[in-house]
């Protein structure tokens, strides 16, 4: 669609980044749902905000302050799945979220 070779550079880049991100992309999403569907929400919820302003505000400005590549902006996304996926994880094999909420029985 383009013929400018530094936007196709930059968009083989991003693409490898991407498609390193997708296995990271799956666990992040099937742990977090699984966390939220057992009734741990807050979990979940603080994680992504965390990883949130860690990856997309916070070492963006710093590496823009720097002025690095773009290619390490674009890499902010796989540290983004990599954080969000190892924690969920953490605490889905640990089973602290059995603890996290209590299930009321239905007979009290």
């Amino acid at each position: 669609m383009i013929a400018d070779p530094l936007v196709i550079h930059h968009m083989v880049q991003f693409t490898y980044i991407l498609s390193a991100c997708l296995p990271l992309m799956a666990i992040e999403f099937s742990m977090a749902g699984a966390l939220r569907g057992a009734g741990d929400t807050r979990y979940p919820m603080k994680v992504t905000i965390f990883s949130i302003a860690l990856t997309r505000i916070v070492a963006p400005w710093i590496m823009v302050t720097m002025g690095v590549d773009v290619v390490w902006l674009y890499a902010t996304s796989l540290a983004d799945f990599s954080i969000k996926s190892s924690l969920n994880m953490r605490r889905f094999r640990k089973k602290a979220w059995l603890k996290s909420h209590p299930i009321k029985s239905e007979r009290s």
